[in-house]
């Protein structure tokens, strides 16, 4: 079970998505929101994490809260049913990813404090095929394309039509410190997204040093 947060019907947009935030199972941590290219029932699962019981004192260390959030976009303009907003957590430093952007219901800053980003060691580099939605024909303001993480199961957006050339997403088999699994995974299931105050409407590149102010750059390969 998801609990929906946006879909952009009304919008008139080529294609259909729906947004979801996931419920993890007590004692797991949410990696990302899920994305459907559709309106009916949710019919696939993302995947939650924990520190591996089996794993030593430093698997403690490889999930951490983000330090903040980047809004990616809003479908100011779209004249979608609902207000929506797109996501991306910032990592508190560069030895964390933040895997899998989110959903929101209206333009506001997500609250998720079970949101964490993971240690780098935890993930890799995969190619980008698994294309799901774009804000084509919608009328919205900005641009955004999302793409679903294979390994994962989560979303990632980015606020451009341009196809990434790879992404990051958890590995197969999560380990770090030569230990055979210092991840557990789980399927996630429904939960809900507080209300928080509201955040500037607009993109800042979460790698703001040495780059342009619109140039994307994909903060997880940095």
């Amino acid at each position: 079970n998801f609990t929906p947060v946006y879909d952009d019907q009304g919008s008139g947009g080529d294609q259909d998505v729906a947004l979801y935030t996931p419920q993890v199972p007590t004692g797991y941590y949410l990696i990302g929101g899920y994305a459907q290219g559709d309106y009916n029932k949710p019919s696939a699962c993302v995947l939650a994490v924990k520190p591996s019981t089996a794993s030593n004192a430093k698997a403690n260390e490889l999930l951490v809260p983000p330090a903040r959030w980047q809004l990616v976009w809003t479908d100011k303009g779209a004249g979608a049913i609902k207000d929506g907003s797109v996501w991306h957590p910032v990592p508190p430093n560069n030895n964390y990813v933040c895997i899998g952007s989110v959903g929101q219901a209206g333009y506001n800053n997500p609250s998720l404090p079970n949101y964490r980003c993971v240690h780098k060691c935890l993930v890799e580099n995969v190619t980008v095929a698994n294309y799901l939605w774009s804000d084509k024909g919608t009328g919205a303001e900005n641009r955004i394309s999302i793409y679903k993480l294979g390994n994962s199961g989560l979303f990632y957006a980015i606020p451009d039509r341009k196809k990434p050339l790879t992404l990051v997403d958890l590995k197969t088999t999560p380990a770090c410190y030569g230990e055979q699994e210092t991840l557990t995974t789980a399927p996630a299931e429904t939960t809900t997204i507080p209300e928080s105050a509201p955040q500037k409407n607009e993109w800042v590149n979460p790698d703001e040093a040495g780059h342009k102010k619109n140039e994307w750059v994909n903060p997880d390969l940095q």
